[in-house]
């Protein structure tokens, strides 16, 4: 619809392409998920002949509702629609807009409610909105905020900068001017989102990878036809377009680029479907996925279903694998431990922590992983979660009392449950 078939062509394999060369830690993240639901909107949207305008109006807002719910920093993207401001003179355009808007309400509204229905609206507001301010306040530091946002700018990838720059001229000319305008500004929207995020991890340009694999598509079919024409080439007894002749070309190098580094040999051997090799995925000292793998292994074979576990550090990973579950809502370090340089916990983590302790004691887990040497970045002084225990003295004292260490797993102590 915005560039033609080959365009088209390019962005799905060159997004396929670009997705898996992320690699597992960035993958089956929730902007990959929530994607999904933003490009479901815009094919609606393109595809919004086939049913009554509100319809399809409510379809959109529903897809980005959703896919905000799944990640908030999502709703930059809504910058999709911007172009369709300047048809809201136009006839029933009103409630065309009040749909969409209603659509976008509705998955937040459920979430709430639901929330507010099973008595955790405190909970979710703790959760997701106070306990940001010192999530934020760790992130920042002490810088002033002109300093800290041009540091973040200075950060972002290149390539996320410079793909909106180099496609802008090309948005005033050729079809479907208003459509390739949209999928731009969701473009600088998804920039935008990683900017306010921070922390540019590499899945946090997900989405942006998808718009920008779209834009490449259309900037390479664009540029070839411009320079090539109508022309053909033979091949294999039959003429095929030149301009799909250079998107083979272009899509080839890109997939030796893109997966030079590529596991397919443990693909096509179904390695896959087995257990890791050891050090198969880490990332530095924080997370070693065969470690997380062994000691879920070692609590299925030491519990039943039913009996409780707790990691103390940030992987919650090995609940997932193991099977079991965690001894309490607080699965990971993170928020107990986590406070704004140079000051003491606030009253609300302080209540979390005495909730963990109840927890601890009313649900006895039967066995406490503790993770040395991980290190992370949010940790005060980047202190490992072993070392952080002298931090929490009221955990610390009942593993040394209720607990006994008794085998070690790569970077994991493992305390099992004493009889008494």
């Amino acid at each position: 619809r915005l560039s033609g078939r080959t365009a088209a062509l390019i962005a799905a394999v060159l997004f396929c392409l670009i997705y898996q060369g992320y690699g597992p830690w960035n993958t089956a993240q929730r902007e990959g998920f929530g994607l999904l639901f933003v490009l479901a909107g815009f094919w609606m949207y393109l595809t919004a002949e086939r049913r009554p305008p509100v319809l399809t109006a409510s379809a959109i807002g529903l897809g980005m509702g959703v896919a905000v719910v799944i990640k908030p920093t999502l709703l930059a993207m809504a910058l999709f629609y911007a172009p369709l401001m300047a048809l809201i003179g136009c006839a029933g355009a009103m409630r065309v807009a009040a749909a969409a808007a209603a659509g976008l309400l509705v998955p937040a509204a459920a979430l709430v409610g639901g929330y507010w229905a099973a008595g955790g609206l405190r909970d979710l507001y703790e959760a997701c909105i106070a306990y940001q301010a010192v999530y934020t306040a760790r992130l920042r530091g002490s810088e002033p905020l002109l300093t800290y946002w041009a540091q973040k700018f200075g950060r972002l990838g290149w390539n996320a900068i410079a793909l909106p720059v180099v496609y802008a001229p090309f948005l005033v000319t050729g079809r479907a001017r208003r459509e390739r305008l949209m999928v731009w500004l969701a473009m600088v929207g998804s920039v935008y989102a990683v900017f306010v995020q921070g922390t540019f991890a590499g899945y946090h340009y997900l989405p942006g990878l998808a718009m920008g694999s779209i834009l490449v598509g259309s900037l390479v079919s664009i540029v070839s036809d411009k320079l090539m024409g109508d022309g053909s080439l033979a091949l294999g007894g039959r003429r095929v377009p030149t301009g799909r002749v250079v998107a083979y070309g272009f899509l080839a190098v890109a997939a030796v680029f893109y997966m030079r580094n590529a596991p397919v040999g443990d693909l096509v051997s179904l390695h896959v479907l087995g257990p890791p090799r050891a050090g198969e995925f880490r990332n530095g000292t924080v997370f070693d996925f065969t470690e997380s793998y062994d000691l879920a292994a070692y609590l299925r074979e030491h519990t039943s279903p039913d009996e409780p576990v707790q990691v103390w550090g940030y992987e919650s990973l090995v609940y997932y694998l193991a099977d079991r579950p965690a001894a309490s809502r607080f699965q990971m370090t993170h928020p107990l431990v986590m406070r704004v340089p140079g000051e003491d916990l606030t009253p609300m983590q302080q209540r979390w922590r005495a909730e963990f302790v109840g927890d601890m004691d009313l649900r006895r887990p039967a066995y406490v992983a503790v993770v040395r040497q991980d290190h992370w970045w949010w940790a005060p002084d980047e202190r490992s979660s072993e070392e952080l225990l002298d931090d929490f003295p009221e955990w610390k004292s009942r593993i040394g009392r209720d607990y006994s260490l008794e085998t070690t797993i790569g970077r994991f102590l493992v305390y099992r449950r004493s009889a008494n």
